[in-house]
């Protein structure tokens, strides 16, 4: 499949390669050889369509991002865990440091980033290293995409994510929940993420690094986040405000409990490596003491299974996602079973294949047979929607897709018919 079919579907994809770039400015040495293997540089990671983050959004990122980076690592290696998986394992050394200090290790993540590292990082690991690192396409909201990922896990089972839940939708937040639930009580170990108090961070640094020029920081990187997604970030269940600190805890505490997992709050501070990162030199001298109290009052989270029982893993999905038939100007599709990360892009290839062929004005979808859609599912849908002169039309749609499709604004994007 051509990776510009796979980079529409999933644009966040380049979020990974901004990552490995500025682990690699930060003194990474792994990180470095990957990204020139990869061609990054400055220019073709940091612009975003007609935006660039400014020079102190950029300080707050690669603060957060080595903070983030290193004590995730730490916390892994002392989890007690055999396995680790990490998800989204992106194009970061973390496989290498891991495996070189016994774990094994399963990276996880979009089909085209997985494609990337399974070219460059095995041959960067010795013989013996090697057959503990292992890569995998998957779809995080997939129950049977997930369940064989993680069937290759030996001993306890430490789950990752960092990067990732900002851009989830409720509904994706709730499947991913529900599979790292599972995967827990089949394995037993934890779930460990950055990710409900990295806003809190971030903006914590900015206010600390920018002062009276806050607010028109915050403006420049929320237009940014926008240009990488045509749906909401960071508003689901687990989303933590800067604002709202307290209230959005409480409420994210009891979304886990609802899920029957519980969780507790490590200190970004107490779990740090002792070597002060690299990236605090770029604050200056006087900023240095609230910087680092920006990290004594925020946590990542240790998340376990409650014990109680996991729901029921829902039945495999068809293998054809969709048929078609061409009438001249319209398509008419039939789609069926789940339309995600991984078959998404099949629906846009062949689009786009029948588009070059003819042009496509209207598009009719019935959809009485989807039972589920994710967000680059919605993508593929608002792509094509806006291709065509008479837009699209979704037939027989049930309750649980309509409910996605309201939640995430994309109802009043396109009209459908509602199956009753």
């Amino acid at each position: 499949m051509k990776r510009e079919i796979q980079e529409m579907t999933n644009p966040v994809s380049e979020t990974a390669r901004i990552t490995l770039f500025q682990l690699a400015a930060n003194g990474d040495k792994d990180a470095a050889s990957i990204s020139e293997k990869l061609g990054l540089t400055l220019e073709n990671t940091q612009e975003s369509g007609s935006s660039r983050m400014s020079e102190e959004d950029m300080i707050a990122f690669r603060i957060v991002l080595e903070v983030r980076y290193r004590t995730m690592e730490l916390l892994a290696e002392k989890s007690g865990c055999r396995t680790v998986a990490d998800l989204p394992c992106g194009y970061t050394p973390l496989s290498i440091s891991l495996a070189r200090k016994g774990k094994q290790y399963l990276g996880l993540d979009l089909p085209l980033v997985i494609s990337d590292v399974r070219r460059i990082i095995p041959p960067m690991l010795d013989e013996k290293r090697r057959g503990a690192v292992s890569f995998t396409a998957v779809d995080a909201t997939n129950d049977e995409s997930m369940e064989k990922a993680l069937s290759e896990a030996e001993g306890n089972l430490c789950v990752l994510t960092s990067g990732l839940l900002m851009y989830l939708s409720t509904s994706e937040l709730e499947a991913l929940t529900r599979n790292i639930k599972r995967a827990l009580d089949a394995h037993g170990g934890c779930w460990i993420t950055a990710d409900p108090e990295v806003k809190v961070q971030h903006y914590s640094l900015l206010k600390v690094i920018t002062g009276d020029r806050y607010n028109d920081i915050v403006k420049r990187r929320f237009d940014i986040l926008r240009e990488k997604s045509d749906f909401p970030l960071g508003e689901n269940a687990l989303s933590i405000h800067l604002e709202s600190r307290e209230k959005d805890m409480a409420a994210a505490m009891g979304f886990l409990r609802s899920h029957g997992l519980r969780a507790e709050r490590l200190s970004v501070a107490d779990n740090m490596p002792e070597e002060e990162p690299f990236s605090f030199s770029l604050v200056r001298e006087e900023q240095k003491e609230d910087m680092r109290n920006v990290f004594r009052t925020t946590a990542f989270w240790k998340i376990t299974s409650d014990g109680s029982s996991g729901p029921e893993r829902e039945p495999a999905a068809k293998t054809e996602i969709y048929t078609a038939k061409r009438n001249g100007g319209e398509l008419e599709l039939e789609l069926s079973g789940r339309l995600d990360t991984l078959s998404a892009p099949k629906v846009l290839e062949f689009f786009e294949k029948e588009s070059a062929e003819q042009e496509i004005r209207k598009v009719t979808a019935d959809c009485s047979g989807l039972v589920y859609i994710s967000s680059a599912g919605l993508r593929v849908l608002l792509l094509m929607q806006k291709r065509c002169s008479n837009g699209i039309t979704l037939t027989g749609v049930n309750e649980t897709v309509r409910d996605i499709l309201q939640k995430t604004g994309f109802y009043d994007m396109v009209s459908f018919d509602i199956r009753e």
